[in-house]
C-alpha cells in the first residue's frame, strides 16, 4: 500500500554555507537536472527499508565553502520510493526542498559545461503503511541518503559560451575557484 507523508530533506554538510560578497546577488536562472538515491538499505525500527528514485532539481546558485569546494543550491521536486518486504511501498514528495551538493565542474571554449553533483540528505520523514487487513504500521526515519548527477549544458549564445570559456581557463590554469563561481553565477543569469 501506498502512504505519503510530509518530509523535510536537509544536506548534512550544507548548515553554515556562509556567501562572499561577490556571489551574494540572486540569479534569475537555473539549470535543470535529475538527481539519483541509488537503491539505498536503512534499518529503522527493527525493518530494512530500500529508498530509491529520482527528482528533478533545479540549480539556482552557486558558492565556494569555507574548505574552498564548489557549492550548488537547488531546489527539488519529485518523490523517492521507501519499500518494506513486510510493509509495502510508500512515497516521501520531495516538492519545494533545498538541498546544497558538491559540484565538480569541467569546461571547454567550444561552450560545453559539465558539473558532476554530489550530496549526502538527511530524510525526516515519518511513513504510515498499511496491510490489506487494515492494519497500519507507523514508521519515523531520520537516516541519510547519498544523492548525486549531473549536468550537461551547451551554450546557446554568445555571451554563454564566453562564460563557459572563461570558467575552462580558469580551471586549466589553476584560476581562483571563487572565479569559477563568480562566472557560473554571471551564466545562471543568462538563462
Amino acid at each position: 500500500m501506498r502512504g505519503t507523508v510530509g518530509v523535510l530533506l536537509t544536506a548534512v554538510f550544507a548548515a553554515l554555507v556562509l556567501a562572499s560578497p561577490a556571489s551574494a546577488a540572486k540569479p534569475t536562472g537555473s539549470f535543470t537536472t535529475t538527481l539519483t538515491v541509488d537503491p539505498t538499505v536503512i534499518q529503522v525500527d527493527g525493518f530494512t527499508f530500500t529508498v530509491s528514485g529520482t527528482v528533478t532539481a533545479d540549480v539556482t546558485q552557486f558558492k565556494l565553502d569555507e574548505q574552498g569546494n564548489v557549492l550548488a543550491f537547488a531546489t527539488l521536486s519529485g518523490t523517492f520510493t521507501v519499500t518494506e518486504p513486510t510493509l509495502g511501498t510508500a512515497t516521501i514528495d520531495v516538492t519545494g526542498t533545498r538541498v546544497v551538493l558538491h559540484a565538480r565542474v569541467q569546461a571547454d571554449c567550444s561552450g560545453h559545461l559539465h558539473i558532476d553533483f554530489q550530496g549526502v540528505l538527511r530524510l525526516n520523514a515519518t511513513l504510515t503503511f498499511t496491510s490489506a487487513t487494515g492494519a497500519t504500521t507507523t514508521v519515523t526515519i531520520r537516516k541519510t541518503v547519498p544523492l548525486h548527477g549531473s549536468l550537461d549544458f551547451i551554450a546557446q549564445t554568445q555571451e554563454q559560451r564566453g562564460l563557459i570559456c572563461d570558467v575552462s581557463h580558469l580551471l586549466k590554469r589553476g584560476g581562483s575557484l571563487q572565479e569559477v563561481v563568480d562566472k557560473l553565477s554571471q551564466l545562471l543569469r543568462t538563462l
